[in-house]
C-alpha cells in the first residue's frame, strides 16, 4: 500500500471515530456495527486470499523464510502440531475428583449481535422442534 491508499484508509477511519463519537442511539450504533462488521468480513476474505498467495508463493519456490527489504515485512511457515484431548475418555479414566483437579471451568460474559441475515443463516442449521397438536 503506498502513502496516497494509507492516507485514504487513514481519512476513512478518522471519519467513522467522528461518527461514533456523536452517536448516542442504539439503533444508529447497531446500523454502523452492521456496516463495520460486513467491511470487516470483506477485508478478513482479502487477507486470506492474500495469505494463501503468499504461502503458495513460498512453496513453489521451496523457501520457509522470506526477508523484504523494501518492506521490512518477513514471512515465515513452520509446521505446528496441535494436541486435542478426548474429554469423553478422560471422563472414563477418572473419578470425579481427579476430574475437578484437571479440568478448570471460567465464565466470562459474551455478547451476540444478530443480524437478519446471521438470522436466516442460522435457521438452515438449528433444526426447529416440531409442535404437535391434537386433532
Amino acid at each position: 500500500m503506498n502513502e496516497k491508499d494509507k492516507d485514504v484508509v487513514d481519512g476513512i477511519i478518522s471519519d467513522i471515530n467522528k461518527l461514533l463519537d456523536g452517536m448516542d442511539d442504539i439503533s444508529q450504533l447497531l446500523v454502523m456495527w452492521d456496516k463495520i462488521n460486513g467491511a470487516k468480513k470483506q477485508f478478513e476474505d482479502i487477507n486470506e486470499r492474500l495469505k494463501v498467495k503468499v504461502k503458495t508463493y513460498l512453496k513453489e519456490r521451496q523457501w520457509k523464510r522470506y526477508d523484504d527489504e523494501k518492506t521490512k515485512i518477513s514471512v515465515s511457515i513452520s509446521s505446528v502440531k496441535k494436541e486435542i484431548v478426548d474429554k469423553q475418555q478422560l471422563k472414563l479414566m477418572l473419578t470425579e475428583a481427579q476430574l475437578a483437579q484437571v479440568i478448570h471451568i471460567s465464565s466470562h460474559e459474551r455478547m451476540v449481535i444478530m443480524t437478519p441475515q446471521m438470522r436466516r443463516r442460522l435457521k438452515n442449521y438449528v433444526k426447529q422442534p416440531k409442535h404437535f397438536s391434537k386433532s
